[in-house]
């Protein structure tokens, strides 16, 4: 049988010392044993993000060294190669599969598909990105 042991990655406490009702904005984080942070949100909105659905793995992240940061628009920890940062809306649209869909009929507004294909063609990241990504495995 698996025990899920639950450890406040803030506090004890996993209310931050600010208020919001953003959706965008980070209002707790959790780790959740083995392998998940359990964020909640300014709307009261709560999920369960793995690590891996965040392009990480268990042994390159402190998970006690998360939390939110800056009013709570960004999320912070500690890896074995340096500091992750990563902005809270990006996290919302992650885990929120309402929010995401949301997210995606505003860019669909704004910029038609065939319009983004033109743009992505033309701005293409250096092929070197991808190769030593190859190697770290």
């Amino acid at each position: 049988m698996v025990t899920q042991r639950v450890v406040s990655a803030t506090s004890s406490d996993t209310s931050l010392p600010f208020a919001s009702s953003d959706p965008e904005v980070l209002l707790g984080i959790r780790y959740v044993a083995p392998e998940q942070f359990e964020l909640t949100f300014g709307d009261n909105f709560t999920a369960l993000l793995s690590l891996s659905q965040m392009g990480l793995k268990a042994e390159e992240v402190d998970v006690l060294s998360a939390k939110a940061i800056q009013d709570g628009i960004q999320f912070q920890a500690t890896l074995d190669e340096g500091v992750l940062l990563v902005d809270s809306p990006t996290l919302r649209y992650i885990a929120d599969p309402a929010y995401a869909a949301k997210f995606e009929s505003v860019v669909d507004r704004l910029l038609p598909s065939e319009k983004l294909e033109e743009i992505a063609a033309l701005h293409q990241p250096p092929t070197e990105w991808f190769d030593d990504r190859a190697n770290d495995n």
